[in-house]
């Protein structure tokens, strides 16, 4: 969406097609989003929980969270979650190994309009059957499902209420916090590279781990002010502290990934102009890879919203999610009755997710022209 039309059409010029154009051409330039978003879903499968723990799937998440809630066991706890930080490590390394030397901006970009092919017969029809086959399988069959399920049984609406409300403030303070402190880290990461790098390791720290490291240094704070322990908002802000260190990555590469087509010219330009480290970056960079940060915002914020082991150990007392809501009903067998809190959470994602991508989509330089 962020390339610029020329490349596409010198490749055209040069005897390429359509076909050949987008292989050659914008795939290659695309590679730094493609390899963010697939070491993101490599880290997010490495640290999920939720799903593997109910259908009983024996993984480190798992050893790791039965180390310290059954067998009470934080040494134990940390061995099973080394392997998923040194796996979280390499994916990194590879993917800057494979990136160095090599440059994917276009510093001569035209920014007009992307061209648009308007399918027609069995073209069409096979993209609507692709896209649609996403969505079913996706979304439509597992809602559809949950919702039958609920239809007989009367959801505790108050209780539902309270956890959205929880759900959505706290979806929105983590991403608001995580997205900045990534921003910072990716403008800071030509003169802090291990900074970054390291801060990118939670997105495989399984939640428990991380909010059992945070524990540690609270009993240092509760014992100093010991009146800090009963404290209500001292447990949301080792919550927010959880998701922020938890889903640095999830912000910090795409982040980086739309600061990648910011050359060092445009910054020298800007510092030549007048403007300061800080005001290149507001007047350039920033707005530059303005749709990276909405789509940082809109992944950190759809993360949070299911979150559910960092949750489960950090939250102040009374203070459930959704994703916790999910979690006891579906431990007590009363799927159906979890199928109302799995429901809103999808709900209230839904609306972010549309308006989020519009905005990325409009984000590109040039497409108002």
């Amino acid at each position: 969406m962020n390339q610029s039309v020329h490349a596409l059409e010198a490749a055209r010029t040069l005897g390429a097609t359509s076909r050949g154009a987008f292989l050659r051409v914008a795939l290659p330039l695309a590679r730094p989003a493609l390899a963010a978003g697939m070491a993101l879903a490599v880290m997010e499968t490495l640290a999920d929980y939720g799903a593997v723990q109910f259908l009983a799937v024996q993984t480190l998440t798992t050893g790791v969270v039965r180390a310290w809630s059954v067998y009470g066991s934080t040494a134990s706890a940390a061995q099973f979650a080394l392997p998923l930080m040194g796996a979280a490590a390499l994916l990194m390394w590879l993917e800057r190994w494979g990136r160095k030397g090599r440059g994917f901006e276009s510093p001569n970009a035209r920014w007009r309009p992307l061209p648009t092919t308007a399918l027609s017969g069995v073209k069409a029809w096979g993209a609507t059957a692709f896209c649609l086959a996403l969505l079913t399988f996706g979304l439509l069959l597992p809602a559809g499902w949950l919702a039958w399920s609920s239809l007989d049984i009367t959801p505790e609406w108050p209780r539902l209420q309270r956890a959205a409300l929880h759900t959505v403030s706290m979806g929105g303070i983590g991403a608001v916090v995580t997205v900045l402190l990534a921003g910072a880290l990716a403008l800071g990461a030509r003169t802090m590279p291990l900074a970054a790098r390291v801060a990118s390791l939670g997105y495989a720290t399984p939640g428990a781990v991380m909010a059992i490291g945070l524990l540690a240094p609270a009993a240092v704070i509760w014992r100093i002010f010991p009146g800090a322990a009963s404290g209500f908002g001292m447990g949301l802000v080792l919550l927010i502290y959880a998701y922020a260190a938890r889903l640095m990555a999830a912000a910090l590469e795409p982040i980086d990934s739309g600061l990648s087509k910011v050359t060092p010219n445009m910054v020298w330009a800007a510092r030549g102009l007048g403007r300061t480290e800080a005001g290149a970056a507001a007047a350039v960079q920033i707005p530059v890879a303005w749709g990276a940060l909405l789509t940082a915002a809109l992944v950190v914020f759809i993360d949070v919203l299911k979150e559910l082991p960092a949750t489960l150990i950090l939250r102040p007392f009374n203070f459930d999610t959704l994703a916790v809501l999910a979690d006891n009903y579906a431990r007590d067998e009363r799927l159906s009755q979890a199928g109302w809190p799995s429901l809103m959470i999808v709900l209230i994602a839904l609306p972010a997710v549309i308006w989020l991508s519009r905005k990325v989509a409009a984000s590109r330089p040039g497409a108002d022209a």
